[in-house]
């Protein structure tokens, strides 16, 4: 059995030309011998390196010291010792009894009977061992019959036995680890699980340095009881700013299973110029349940849809012209009648003013080929193009910062042509009308608390009104939201409330952070306050849901960040709708996510929350849960502790998920200096 892991070292070195100076309690010179014998507290400096005794014969003319008794050989931060040393400066090798090396970066310290320096960066040492915890008694250690150690390159150990404390827990023939800091070829820790439904799990990585732009992760899966298969995971870098990777995954299933199973993404951006992107980001999958049985989360296995897109997008100080092209596969049910862009063009021109005029220009254009694989003339589910023109123009002026007064008119043109209808070309003109109205009232106070100096308040209560005008629009072909566009006469009513503070860092750079943003509105519709009755019981309700939003955020509140919205309905007394999302972090509670959904209507009520906590420097412990309070059952619950030492961590996970039904436990060993082994899931 090998095994590959990564350490960091070091290497003692020497330049030809190097001068060398000798400190010593008493200094004898050999003219013969050309030699120079330093008895006592002997300092033998020569670049960077430093050897430090008490009895030293340094040979002038080949560069060669001897030691007898202890020896210090320091490079930077970097030591060897030991004692009885031979040590040619000139060509950095030697020998030497009862040594060790440490290696400060990763605390590395490799000990052994002895150690001959056969090059610049290579060892030989017998009797070897090493790790990286500190004291006499290490809490793991690898002990070996032989290291052959090139600084830079591999670290091979004969005869390998891993222990903890003093228990030999693991041997293999040959150990094989790479001791360079950049990116290496070799075998990874393997990842180890077990579960109620796969049975045990193994995952073997190999990490393949293909180039100095180029790596690749080639695993090898045991899914226990499911099957077998492997990932790859390839990623480049081409250019600055243009890189990709490629991932694909592949399971072969046991008898009673679907057979091969797979999914595959590769995804790319592409910087083809300064002000143009490029984007290709293909997803293919071989069934829709793929994502249900091998998904790590919920993001993943809950997906409904599997989206590729290829865009290119080219930007100008004013105008942006951008091309996609989207495909879509249903992940719940085989249909060839999803619709797809293939591609949509989208060029928009921001606001702009007019010429010298105050007047200001915007309009978004789009022209899109729908595409489906079969149409379905009976069902309006067609193939088609649509071209759709929407300039918008508005005056806004603030007159002696009063009040803020902002008319906007929009004009539309939608342009149809499609094969499978009667009327193969088709159009369609509307315009909408929207004023906007607000009134600031600002306060400003002075805040006696570092670093906050000034604290702002904001009140601003305002009203907008909208109208779009009324097309028939019940014989255009449907593709989406655009081409329905509801014939609307509408108010709102308003009132903003911002907390804004200002703090000084530095002597010029002034940072300003919203604190607090409370927005509170109520729609009326004029439409339905005009409607004609259809029955007896039937009544009108033109005022919409009272609605309140609340963010706290910003650099004042690091600890804390809190959005809630919340919508009442004044006809029928009840609240229709309310959201929470609180996110903060305080002393040893390091993370705290929460999420909570209501809607009654829709039957709808569940949190979604993540906790961790740190009752002291080395324990972790955290928790992660969905609860549908309409069924009243966690859908997911997710536990773990993680234990930090000196030079080891020990992870454990458990997750218990109900749909697909499944109970997995995750463990994983994490040794400095030699890697982890096992998996500790998704939540730590």
């Amino acid at each position: 059995m090998i095994f590959f892991t990564s350490l960091d070292a070091f290497a003692f070195s020497r330049s030809m030309d190097d001068n060398v100076e000798i400190t010593a309690d008493k200094l004898e010179y050999d003219k013969t011998l050309d030699e120079i014998h330093a008895t006592g507290n002997v300092k033998l400096t020569s670049g960077d390196t430093t050897l430090e005794a008490d009895n030293v014969t340094y040979s002038q003319g080949k560069g060669h010291a001897s030691v007898e008794g202890e020896f210090i050989l320091s490079a930077e931060e970097d030591v060897i010792t030991g004692k009885d040393m031979e040590y040619s400066f000139e060509r950095s090798t030697g020998s030497m009894s009862g040594a060790s090396i440490f290696i400060k970066k990763d605390n590395l310290r490799i000990a052994g009977d002895h150690i001959q320096k056969v090059g610049e960066n290579e060892y030989t040492i017998r009797g070897a061992a090493f790790t990286t915890c500190d004291g006499d008694n290490p809490s793991w250690i690898v002990k070996a019959s032989k290291i052959d150690v090139e600084i830079g390159e591999y670290l091979f150990a004969d005869h390998a036995r891993l222990y903890l404390k003093n228990i030999p827990v693991l041997y293999t023939p040959l150990f094989i680890a790479p001791v360079k800091t950049e990116r290496q070829t070799g075998l990874l820790i393997p990842k180890l699980g077990y579960s109620n439904r796969d049975g045990f799990t193994y995952r073997q990585p190999l990490f393949w340095a293909i180039a100095k732009n180029q790596d690749a992760t080639i695993t090898f899966r045991h899914e226990g009881d499911r099957g077998r298969g492997g990932d790859l995971e390839y990623r480049y870098v081409r250019t600055l700013g243009s890189k990709g990777e490629m991932n694909f995954q592949y399971i072969k299933e046991k008898e009673g299973g679907k057979d091969k199973r797979w999914w595959g993404n590769l995804r790319h951006n592409e910087k083809i110029s300064s002000t143009m992107d490029g984007l290709i980001d293909i997803n293919i999958v071989s069934d829709g349940d793929y994502f249900l049985d091998y998904g790590e989360n919920v993001n993943i296995y809950s997906q409904q849809r599997s989206e590729s897109k290829a865009s290119v997008i080219k930007n100008w100080s004013y105008y942006s012209l951008l091309a996609e092209f989207r495909h879509q596969k249903n992940l719940l049910v085989e249909e060839d009648t999803t619709l797809q862009k293939l591609p949509e063009i989208t060029f928009t021109a921001k606001g702009q003013e007019i010429a010298d005029t105050p007047l200001f220009l915007q309009a978004v254009t789009k022209l899109t080929n729908f595409w489906r694989e079969k149409d379905d003339k009976a069902a309006g589910l067609i193939s088609g193009q649509r071209l759709d023109i929407y300039p918008t123009l508005s005056l806004p002026f603030a007159p002696g910062n009063i009040f803020e007064l902002t008319p906007k008119l929009g004009l539309r043109e939608t342009v149809y042509y499609t094969d499978d209808r009667d009327k193969k070309r088709q159009n369609r003109n509307m315009y909408d009308f929207s004023l906007d109205f607000l009134i600031p009232f600002n306060r400003i106070y002075d805040i006696k608390d570092d670093p906050i100096e000034k604290l702002k308040h904001t009140i601003e209560p305002g009203f907008s009104y909208s109208y779009i005008s009324d097309v028939d629009q019940a014989d255009l072909p449907y593709y989406d939201s655009i081409d329905r566009i509801s014939r609307a006469k509408k108010a709102r009513i308003m009132i903003n409330n911002y907390l804004t503070t200002k703090e000084t860092k530095g002597e010029d750079e002034i940072v300003y952070n919203r604190l607090l943003d409370m927005k509170i509105y109520r729609d009326y519709d004029f439409l339905e306050a005009d409607r004609t009755l259809i029955s007896a019981s039937d009544e009108r309700k033109p005022w919409g849901p009272l609605t309140g939003k609340l963010t706290l955020s910003g650099e004042g509140m690091k600890a804390l960040r809190l959005e809630s919205e919340l919508r009442y309905d004044t006809y029928d007394d009840k609240m229709t709708y309310l959201s929470a999302d609180l996110e903060g972090k305080y002393k040893k509670l390091t993370r705290l996510l929460l999420s909570y959904r209501y809607t009654p209507d829709s039957q709808l009520e569940y949190v979604d929350g993540t906790i961790k906590i740190a009752p002291f420097d080395d324990l972790t412990l955290a928790y992660r849960g969905r609860y549908s309070m309409t069924d009243e059952l966690f859908l997911e619950s997710l536990y773990g502790a993680q234990l930090t030492r000196q030079c080891w961590s020990i992870t454990i996970s458990y997750s218990k998920r109900l749909i697909p039904e499944e109970n997995k436990i995750y463990l994983e060993v994490s040794l400095k200096g030699l890697g982890e082994l096992g998996d500790r899931g998704e939540l730590l």
